[in-house]
């Protein structure tokens, strides 16, 4: 039994519940750790205890479940699903667009999910999605279509609406990306009434 060091500073970017109803939380200093409810006290999850090798596990700095409960995480350079019911993995090799320049680092803020439970990384170097189906990340910084582009690529937060649109938070404002149509449709700025 493991339990989570005290450093003075605590900081814990990911608590989430699973689908065999297992806590899991993620330190900033010292990874995962799954609640034992029997003994009272976080776990590493080892490889015994789950088929993820450690490795892989000490990678890891986001998680989310999604509607099922099933697990998805992120490390530099993989998206890992986490098959909870089946006790299965997969991994996606994450992959820049080739005529990217900027900074490529995938630390992200948050991993959101949308209405196809395909998992989105908000970063401030663009967007990733994972999609099972096609089993290929796609890095999306700019949009091509329509004419109209992001003004700003680095974002901080977004959601999602009924329409599968992804609102994004970024240092000019708030914009309205349709996953539909890989396409800018609308941005909000000071002068639409936005706080400044």
């Amino acid at each position: 039994v493991v339990e989570i060091p005290t450093p003075r500073n605590i900081g814990f970017n990911s608590l989430l519940k699973d689908a065999r109803q297992r806590i899991w939380v993620l330190s900033w200093n010292s990874g995962i750790y799954l609640w034992n409810d029997k003994r009272n006290v976080f776990e590493k999850p080892v490889t015994g205890i789950t088929p993820l090798p450690d490795s892989l596990l000490n990678a890891i700095f986001r998680m989310q479940t999604e509607s099922t409960g099933n697990i998805w995480m992120l490390s530099w350079d993989h998206f890992i699903y986490f098959d909870v019911l089946k006790n299965k993995y997969e991994t996606y090799p994450i992959t820049w667009s080739s005529d990217y320049k900027g900074n490529k680092s995938v630390f992200s803020r948050y991993i959101k999910m949308d209405t196809d439970q395909n998992p989105w990384v908000i970063t401030q170097n663009g967007l990733f999605i994972c999609n099972r189906k096609e089993k290929k990340v796609q890095h999306i910084y700019d949009t091509t279509f329509g004419g109209t582009k992001f003004s700003y690529n680095a974002f901080w937060d977004g959601a999602f609406d009924k329409q599968n649109n992804l609102w994004l938070t970024s240092p000019n404002g708030i914009h309205v990306y349709s996953t539909k149509k890989n396409e800018l449709i609308q941005t909000f700025t000071m002068a639409d009434g936005l706080p400044s």
